[in-house]
């Protein structure tokens, strides 16, 4: 019975866990009605924050924004040499959601292949999917 009310506990607490996460990330990204939103280049600049968790959360944002973020292409080549797995991680995710625009990215998402964790490697092959084009992504895309 204990097993049971402690994993009905974890439970709870990581859904908590979640939703928190998720409702400071839209908070930081928000600005109150009277002041602009987040820029491209307020999040460029936030990328070289000292901390790390707040590079990763820029990086994540101008993932969020797509094609738009493209002035940051330059930016998040440099956030894929980041110390910080997370960082190069988000810069890999933000780069693929900016798509073909983001070509420039190419030869440092093919190095991250071959030197990166398997987590890594996962995140800079479907970066390379959507910067290229890759037919595999355009059936997935098409079907219903």
């Amino acid at each position: 019975m204990k097993g049971c009310l402690g994993g009905i506990i974890f439970f709870i607490l990581g859904g908590a866990m979640i939703f928190l996460a998720f409702a400071l990330g839209r908070a930081w990204e928000a600005k109150p009605a009277d002041q602009p939103r987040l820029t491209v280049d307020d999040l460029k600049q936030q990328l070289r924050a000292t901390e790390a968790d707040a590079r990763r959360m820029a990086a994540e944002a101008l993932g969020l924004k797509g094609e738009a973020a493209a002035d940051a292409v330059e930016d998040l080549v440099g956030g894929l040499k980041d110390d910080s797995a997370d960082v190069r991680k988000a810069a890999a995710e933000a780069l693929g959601r900016i798509g073909p625009r983001a070509k420039a990215a190419i030869p440092q998402l093919k190095t991250m292949l071959r030197e990166g964790s398997a987590d890594l490697r996962a995140a800079a092959e479907k970066a390379l999917q959507r910067i290229e084009g890759s037919p595999e992504q355009d059936t997935k895309s098409a079907s219903p």
